[in-house]
């Protein structure tokens, strides 16, 4: 977090960076068989950046503007063991082995102007512009046998997701004595939709 001022200018800068690697073996049908097993890796990366600048000047009216991005990247590799039958492909008790790289990017812009009205009193309205972009390349890298009916190996599924959105607010704040705030506020907000993967892949 970094902040630098001008007068009654305020800018800030919020950096984020996200880093999971994740590596797991888990009996799939959490019995004392373990008919189905399930060892899968997950990396995940996450960077985002926003900036902010805030005014605080003495008369009724001020504001607020800024900007936000991200961009991610996640990969998945998942070889379940189904019922223990060998993979003469790939040498060893995966059912099938599944690979799948997802990546994406997330950009807004926001703003607000606030009103005091009143000294205890203050109208605020603003809103923020989103933007979504998502993609996915998902295949399987073998397959063993009786398991036919998955994605031949050598095919790629693809899918590219976008999506973008306004989202307006407003918001009037009484502040009838200086521990006590009473407020009415109308405002809306945005989920970007998501690509998830599967277990096994048709």
């Amino acid at each position: 977090n970094l902040e630098k001022s001008w007068g009654q200018i305020t800018l800030t800068s919020d950096t984020g960076y996200y880093d999971q690697k994740v590596r797991q073996m888990a009996p799939g049908d959490w019995s004392s068989y373990a008919a189905i097993w399930s060892p899968a890796r997950d990396a995940y990366r996450l960077l985002t950046q926003e900036l902010r600048l805030d005014s605080d000047f003495d008369g009724p009216i001020n504001f607020m503007l800024g900007a936000y991005y991200e961009d991610f990247s996640r990969s998945f590799y998942n070889a379940p063991d189904i019922f223990h039958v060998f993979n003469p492909v790939a040498q060893n008790y995966a059912s099938v082995e599944m690979d799948s790289r997802s990546k994406g990017d997330y950009f807004s812009f926001f703003g607000q102007v606030r009103w005091n009205i009143l000294s205890s009193l203050e109208l605020s309205g603003g809103a923020r512009y989103s933007k979504d972009k998502k993609r996915i390349a998902i295949q399987n890298l073998s397959v063993g046998p009786n398991f036919g009916f998955l994605l031949p190996v050598g095919t790629v599924r693809r899918s590219d997701y976008s999506d973008d959105h306004v989202s307006p607010e407003v918001t009037l704040t009484w502040k009838p004595e200086r521990d006590h705030t009473v407020y009415v506020a109308y405002k809306t907000g945005y989920k970007g939709g998501g690509l998830s993967n599967p277990f096994l892949l048709p």
